[in-house]
């Protein structure tokens, strides 16, 4: 399982523009960097306008009821941002020749996560993350942290949640308390978007994650399957292995595969199964070496892959040696 993970947060609310054109559009203007600020990062402010000559104003910034900052033109200001739920009121105001301009806004921090939960096969007692397989299913769980205090969290029942790949909305998937996205994951060597944006009822907290899905290459291990401990998934059976006993029997365990894979083994160019789990044995008191291989292949798709070991038996290199 792989689990992609990103963090991106929360909001810019204007509360009002005091100065207004006729023409509708707000005199002044500001921009957050970044937009969506985590808790107790500091926010890059910066005035804009297209109306007022900014270079011939006075300029400022008060946050939290303290200033943080007087200059002209478009300087930028930064505002220290507190603990989740708080939320940090900010005032510009901007003395023209012509007027004074004031512009107002909140801002909220809140965290939203994305995990990648891949779909894909491994064996019942791996303990890594299961890998995104090409084309493969996946779910993305949204963990959503939208707080109106920082004691009131809101129930991820309670959110809105818009999902959208490569940009285009979701829209079956997106709605009230939709936190986990099902999708197919692309074609190998390719990677998709995924982008949430997540709100409250009232939408005055907003908060954004993205991540990127990437599916991996389906491989396949061989691993000696012991007659009373089971398979022995600690250590994958590579390179040359050592016969140790006349019948010994070994398992296949593909992983990363969308679903269960079509099993091929072969000893040398013989095909001698298509189960899971192999038991090979000597038919003689002589010695040799043999090679066993296994391929596994997605039905239906153009996906494979191979393993392979050599098994040395006995002391010279003549005898017979059998798959079951």
């Amino acid at each position: 399982m792989i689990r992609g993970f990103l963090t991106l947060l929360i909001l810019l609310v204007p509360v009002f523009a005091a100065s207004q054109s006729m023409s509708g559009v707000d005199p002044l203007t500001v921009t957050l960097s970044p937009r969506y600020p985590r808790p107790y990062e500091t926010v890059t402010l910066t005035p804009q306008s297209t109306l007022v000559d900014l270079s011939g104003s006075t300029v400022v910034v008060v946050a939290a009821g303290k200033e943080v900052g007087r200059g002209s033109g478009r300087e930028s200001y930064q505002i220290p941002i507190g603990a989740i739920g708080t939320s940090v009121p900010v005032k510009v105001t901007v003395t023209a020749p012509d007027g004074v301009y004031t512009e107002e806004l909140t801002i909220r921090p809140a965290d939203v996560s994305l995990v990648i939960d891949a779909i894909s096969t491994s064996h019942a007692f791996y303990q890594g993350g299961a890998l995104v397989a090409p084309e493969g299913r996946v779910r993305v769980v949204a963990l959503a942290d939208l707080r109106t205090s920082p004691g009131s969290r809101i129930a991820s029942s309670d959110l809105i949640y818009t999902w959208k790949s490569g940009g285009r909305i979701l829209t079956a998937d997106s709605g009230l308390g939709k936190s986990v996205l099902t999708a197919t994951a692309p074609v190998l060597f390719r990677d998709a978007s995924v982008s949430l944006t997540v709100s409250s009822r009232d939408g005055a907290i907003v908060g954004e994650a993205s991540v990127r899905i990437a599916p991996t290459e389906p491989l396949v291990r061989i691993y000696k399957d012991g007659p009373l401990e089971g398979p022995r998934f600690l250590r994958a059976v590579t390179g040359t292995y050592d016969l140790k006993e006349t019948e010994e029997a070994f398992r296949v365990v593909p992983y990363f595969f969308s679903s269960r894979p079509t099993l091929t083994w072969k000893l040398g160019s013989s095909e001698v199964g298509q189960e899971d789990s192999i038991t090979v044995r000597t038919t003689g008191s002589e010695a040799g070496v043999a090679a066993l291989s296994v391929n596994a292949r997605q039905a239906g798709e153009y996906y494979s892959a191979d393993a392979k070991a050599s098994i040395r038996y006995g002391s010279s290199p003549d005898s017979g040696f059998f798959g079951l």
